[in-house]
């Protein structure tokens, strides 16, 4: 009896697992089978059909849709950069589940939070930036806006901060929290980068962290961390 009930558990543990299983594939299915995705810790630059060029930021996924009448890029999760080729007949619109971003210019950046809003970051001549329900708004060069719930938030100065750093490989921060640091850090890592965010609560950092080393940036931020800790 006891080897019966021993097979009919691993049966029932076998089933949750295929359902478990199931579950996750059906999540994953956009991503899986995008046009166009990165690894965690990989970028990677690609040509559209149109002459634009895209540049996808670690763990991200999207797909193209072009046809005669606009060119719709579907970003499903992370970041890209966009060059848009000029085409007067066809507007270039990046889309997300909060909104979309059409070209009114050249270069931007479109990014999916964690918290499931979608940032628009111009980097030259104009975006129009849509919330979904709502009107468009124009966001200028060195501005950017964010998209949630049905609402855009009002354009902001994005200063001295390089939020493209990336597609050169590099993470540049400006007096910032050394646990956003931390955190940014980690989505170009496998695994866990765990820490203490109330021990780190006040340290701030400055500094340009080299991406395909994160190992180098970690250490350098955990020296940090301790030179301010004997300051306080």
């Amino acid at each position: 009896p006891r080897p019966k009930a021993t097979t009919r558990g691993a049966q029932v543990f076998g089933l949750l697992s295929m359902l478990f299983c199931g579950w996750f594939s059906l999540e994953n299915w956009p991503l899986w089978f995008a046009d166009q995705r990165t690894d965690v810790g990989e970028r990677r630059e690609v040509a559209l059909a149109d002459g634009s060029r895209v540049q996808l930021n670690s763990h991200s996924a999207l797909d193209v849709k072009f046809d005669g009448q606009q060119r719709v890029v579907e970003l499903l999760t992370g970041e890209m950069w966009v060059e848009v080729a000029k085409d007067a007949k066809r507007p270039f619109v990046v889309r997300t589940e909060q909104g979309t971003a059409t070209a009114l210019g050249t270069r931007y950046l479109v990014r999916r939070t964690d918290d499931g809003a979608t940032v628009v970051t111009v980097l030259e001549s104009v975006v129009a930036a849509k919330a979904n329900g709502a009107e468009a708004i124009k966001v200028m060069a060195g501005q950017q806006t964010r998209l949630k719930d049905g609402q855009a938030q009002a354009p902001q100065a994005i200063g001295n901060a390089e939020p493209d750093a990336w597609t050169r490989g590099l993470l540049k921060v400006d007096d910032r929290p050394v646990s956003e640091v931390l955190q940014a850090l980690a989505g170009y890592r496998r695994g866990l980068v765990r820490f203490d965010t109330q021990a780190l609560q006040g340290m701030r950092v400055s500094g340009v962290f080299r991406l395909d080393d994160t190992d180098a940036a970690l250490a350098t931020l955990a020296e940090v961390s301790e030179q301010q800790t004997h300051l306080r």
